[in-house]
């Protein structure tokens, strides 16, 4: 049968917890993870997180950090759901109930842990950046199990009651750093690479915790028996300075932005006017029934005392850690999928962090235009496990990130929250590390044609049904743009007014392709390269509709016949050799187009800065558009061997 033992009201110590999981109430987005978010690079991959970033070609020039916060609270036991469900449901606690929250705590108590920061203004100008403030917040704690198994059921005859493992620290803090970095002669493998620092001014603001702390309770038939030690440390002034050191750099093998930072390697607040309250209290009697109601009875029921002194100085570290991040873009969905990964390694024990390495994969999707979604999962650290995700708003000159994470669980079940939100303001390029963003090719301006011509349609097999008559034209540019031909392609004989031009194998004037000019080599030489690999699947689509149109006349002048394409055939060259090279070259395009796309903004700088936006759109758009013929290139190239 069961007993009513307890009434609905919350105890104390579940108060507690409350505070420490009910954020997670009605939440349903995800944080960048406790440790970090983002900025101008992925997580790991910011300025504030690995200051030689700045030292990159892709990084960040002139630009504003806005007001931003990033906070993380939890426990290891209980979520806001049970304690609902348990406490706040129903009007009674039964014996069941009772050992069920006990059964809960895995580890003879409960870990309590938060920690926050919150950014007022940063600026970056080239290699250098500066933080004016940025203030922290770290605490962690810990209730034994017995102090819930008293408070639930009361107190057992003869039983021993231990409250040593009782624990609390907390500090807070603000810094003001300066970063620097300095580009390199990059290592093997690596096409950029850099170093970089950050100095910090530390100060201290407030520091609490407990020192020495012991105690036990027991009651038997004819005494009380308590004793115990609680030593209360404090101070509102500290101060000292910090330092971080990091790499960073385009990683060739893999395409990929690679950066390890050592965080904290210097980094601890020396507090001063410690003081420190030290109170003792032990009884070994019994209880007086008559001496209850005396004023002054209860005062004295235990012996205590209360002891305060100043202890001088003493010292908190700072989270000392090592952070491996790994960014990948444009990894799938033509371009439009990124991938970030990172490993952080905590180096010593401080409040609200564990030395647990902690693990993290996000992906960002830029499907649209100016909305940026992500999605992620970590495990490990003191967090255990996180899930989540969140999204960005991209205005060009503007971001503004928000994102948060369920730890341990997910909505109500989770028993841990962690939010982010961030923004930033660029004052003269966009930010980062290239984010391929979704970008619509350029319209192809319209070809005029005879009126009794009638555009031919398509089928699923590409088949077209091509006139063989009227005069063939080449298509017109647009400004500071070239129109590809045929020559470009090895086959000068076949451009209009040529010998072997015939409409029926002359895709320009209906497909044409155009690639941009902006007077730099590299650029130039990049936009012409991706233009001919799109020429070349054009052509190869226009040659395979011909061959099953089956136009004799046309095959013949070209040297096809129902046996293939002969060796003396103007195509063969095209078709044996231009053709299936064009697989290669389309990746080596691929590469070399999110190279261009980080060094962009350090190539086009004052008067070229105009010239940024149609550059970065027309390597976007030609990389997307490189990975799509690559799909499409084998099947062609079976068709016409």
């Amino acid at each position: 049968m069961k007993t009513k033992t307890l009434t609905q009201a919350i105890p104390v110590p579940f108060i507690i917890i409350l505070l420490f999981t009910g954020l997670s109430f009605g939440q349903s987005e995800h944080s960048e993870s406790a440790s970090g978010g983002t900025s101008f690079f992925r997580y790991g991959m910011c300025y504030s997180h690995n200051p030689a970033v700045l030292g990159l070609k892709a990084g960040p020039s002139i630009s504003l950090s806005l007001p931003s916060l990033r906070s993380s609270i939890g426990n290891n036991t209980f979520s806001p759901q049970y304690i609902g469900d348990t406490f706040i449901e129903g009007e009674w606690l039964y014996d069941e109930d009772k050992e069920d929250i006990l059964n809960q705590i895995k580890s003879d108590k409960i870990d309590l842990f938060g920690h926050a920061s919150a950014s007022v203004l940063g600026m970056t100008f080239e290699r250098y950046g500066f933080d004016v403030m940025n203030f922290n917040f770290q605490a962690s704690g810990s209730i034994p199990q017995d102090i819930f198994e008293l408070t639930l059921k009361g107190t057992e005859e003869d039983k021993s009651y231990i409250f040593d493992n009782v624990d609390f620290e907390s500090f807070s803090y603000w810094t003001t750093s300066f970063y620097l970095a300095k580009s390199l002669f990059p290592p093997r493998f690596f096409e950029d690479f850099a170093v970089g620092a950050t100095f910090k001014y530390i100060r201290g603001t407030d520091y609490w915790g407990l020192g020495e702390t012991n105690g036990m309770f027991q009651v038997t038939d004819s005494t009380i028996h308590t004793e115990g030690l609680l030593e209360y440390l404090s101070s509102n002034s500290g101060d000292g300075m910090g330092l971080d050191i990091g790499v960073a750099g385009l990683f060739r093998p893999m395409n990929a932005y690679v950066g390890l930072t050592a965080g904290n390697l210097i980094g601890s607040i020396n507090w001063s006017s410690v003081e420190i309250e030290e109170k003792r209290f032990a009884r070994l009697e019994g209880v007086h029934a008559d001496s209850i109601a005396k004023s002054d009875y209860m005062k004295r029921f235990f012996n205590e005392t209360d002891t305060t002194y100043w202890a001088g100085t003493f010292a908190s570290q700072l989270p000392r850690y090592l952070l491996l991040s790994v960014y990948k873009p444009s990894l799938y969905l033509n371009g439009q999928g990124d991938i970030y990964f990172s490993v952080y390694q905590a180096l010593n024990e401080t409040p609200g962090y564990s030395m647990l390495p902690k693990l993290m994969m996000g992906t960002e999707l830029s499907q649209f235009k100016f909305l940026l979604l992500r999605m992620e999962l970590a495990v490990g650290g003191i967090e255990g496990f996180e899930f989540g995700g969140g999204f960005g708003l991209d205005f060009n000159n503007y971001q503004f990130n928000l994102t948060s994470s369920w730890q341990r669980g997910i909505l109500s079940g989770a028993k841990g929250f962690s939010i982010n939100f961030q923004s930033f303001l660029c004052l003269s390029r966009k930010e980062g590390v290239p984010r391929v963003s979704k970008v619509k090719p350029p319209k192809k301006p319209k070809v005029k044609k005879p009126k009794k011509e009638k555009k031919p349609k398509k089928s699923k097999k590409v088949k077209e049904e091509v006139p063989v008559v009227g005069d063939i034209q080449a298509p017109t540019p647009p400004k500071d743009s070239e129109a590809l031909t045929l020559a470009d392609l090895g086959l000068k004989d076949m451009d209009p007014g040529q010998p072997l031009c015939k409409r029926a194998l002359y895709p320009f004037d209906i497909n044409p392709v155009f690639y941009t000019q902006v007077g730099k080599e590299e650029y130039d030489v990049f936009f012409k390269d991706a233009a001919i690999i799109a020429g070349t699947v054009i052509m190869a689509k226009r040659i395979v509709a011909a061959i099953e149109e089956g136009n004799i006349d046309v095959l013949g002048l070209y040297g096809i016949d129902e046996t293939g394409i002969k060796v003396e055939s103007p195509l063969y060259t095209f078709c044996k050799e231009t053709l299936p090279a064009s697989i290669q070259k389309s990746r080596e395009l691929v590469t070399l187009g999110s190279t261009l796309l980080g060094s962009s903004r350090q190539d086009f700088k004052g008067l070229e800065a105009r010239k940024l936006p149609k550059v970065i759109k027309g390597v976007r758009g030609a990389v997307a558009n490189l990975k799509k013929v690559q799909k499409e290139l084998p099947e062609l190239i079976d068709k016409l061997k």
